[in-house]
């Protein structure tokens, strides 16, 4: 057609292969964003392991329950890649009400968290030597904590941008994992 449309020679030139189709379908299930409004979208989203990106809208999530129960209870956890990300910075407040931790980051997971307040945080039997010294020695007693990260728990990896994690609770005691003596 004439006229510059998408009709007649025109959509010709813009036929794919199936080799050309099956690499536009990964990168589209790779960058997968979804916005999220309340702390339920953003516990929907987080179960949807086709989403990769999660842009939040500026306000306070609120949370009542926990996502996971492991290391104590969290109320977001996260189990794989994701991007979890204010709209703008600084406008979100992800805030545990003192209930349970904020974020749990398992071993599978990698987490990149941008321009977020992680507040309300808290757990029991926690102590802040833990990220520190994984284990510890005093003398022939080795220690192991039970516990940690009241406002995120990082077992696998996070990157963390222009967040601010302020006003968490972590409550600590180690319990015995073994005795060697010497």
């Amino acid at each position: 057609s004439a006229g510059g449309g998408l009709g007649g020679d025109a959509a010709e030139g813009c036929a794919l292969t199936l080799g050309e189709v099956a690499v536009l379908e990964r990168f589209v299930y790779d960058f997968v964003s979804r916005y999220a409004v309340s702390s339920s979208d953003l516990i929907a989203a987080l179960g949807d392991s086709v989403v990769s990106r999660i842009v939040l809208v500026a306000g306070t999530y609120e949370f009542d329950d926990d996502m996971c129960t492991e290391e104590g209870g969290s109320a977001l956890c996260i189990d794989r890649d994701v991007t979890i990300e204010a709209e703008v910075a600084g406008s979100v407040v992800l805030d545990a009400k003192g209930a349970r931790r904020v974020i749990y980051v398992y071993e599978t997971g990698r987490a990149e968290l941008v321009g977020l307040n992680i507040t309300g945080g808290a757990t029991e039997h926690v102590s802040f030597l833990t990220r520190i010294y994984p284990r510890v020695t005093f003398g022939s007693l080795h220690l192991l904590p039970l516990q940690v990260g009241g406002g995120i728990r990082i077992d696998g990896s996070a990157d963390l941008t222009d967040c601010n994690i302020h006003d968490n609770r972590a409550i600590g005691t180690y319990g015995v994992s073994f005795l060697h003596l010497a």
